[in-house]
């Protein structure tokens, strides 16, 4: 694939031809064509040119001071949309890390007060339904295609259905540590590429 500077050079390269075409090339062509109609000889064709030579040359230095302004400008607009583009991204990524954020937090807390509720259960107590209210709302947001949140989810649904509450709840515990820890790392990176985003 392309790196995206080559195209874009391609692209500036391209409307540099096109203008240039159209400034240039296209005006002289026309100015021979006529020529031609006309029958004008070329010795003088060369005496015209050797008259109007500073007419000549302020129109060409005016109609290339021009074409370098178009130029500039179609720079600085290019340069703009890109600027523009690149924040756009970056708010994006900001906005998605704080939504990360919020959700670690709120996830945390569903966990947290599910292992506390779950593990003050007695043996042969029916389960709580703030307990199953906890744990079907953590368990809805695990993407169980991730080994972390598999693991956590076996050890949430131990703790429910088995009589060590104590076992369950530190093994619980630990592999809901595991889980934030791996999500606040991703957190960190979306944050890094929102950062190195503002400075491409």
């Amino acid at each position: 694939m392309v790196p995206r500077k080559f195209r874009e050079w391609g692209a500036t390269a391209s409307w540099i031809y096109r203008v240039s075409s159209t400034f240039f090339v296209v005006p002289v062509l026309i100015a021979l064509g006529i020529i031609w109609a006309c029958g004008v000889e070329l010795s003088v064709l060369d005496d015209t040119i050797e008259t109007h030579q500073s007419l000549l040359i302020s129109l060409g230095t005016l109609l290339l001071v021009s074409v370098l302004a178009v130029w500039a400008t179609h720079l600085a607009n290019t340069s703009a949309e890109k600027r523009e583009r690149s924040n756009r991204k970056v708010q994006a990524e900001l906005q998605i890390a704080q939504f990360r954020q919020a959700w670690i937090a709120e996830i945390g807390r569903d966990i947290s007060e599910f292992i506390f509720l779950s593990s003050k259960q007695s043996k042969g107590d029916q389960v709580d339904s703030r307990i199953m209210h906890l744990a079907t709302k953590v368990l809805m947001q695990l993407n169980l295609d991730e080994e972390l949140a598999e693991d956590l989810r076996a050890a949430m649904l131990a703790l429910i259905d088995t009589d060590n509450a104590a076992g369950n709840a530190a093994l619980a515990t630990q592999a809901s540590s595991n889980y934030l820890k791996a999500e606040w790392k991703r957190l960190k990176l979306d944050l890094q590429n929102a950062q190195s985003l503002e400075h491409y």
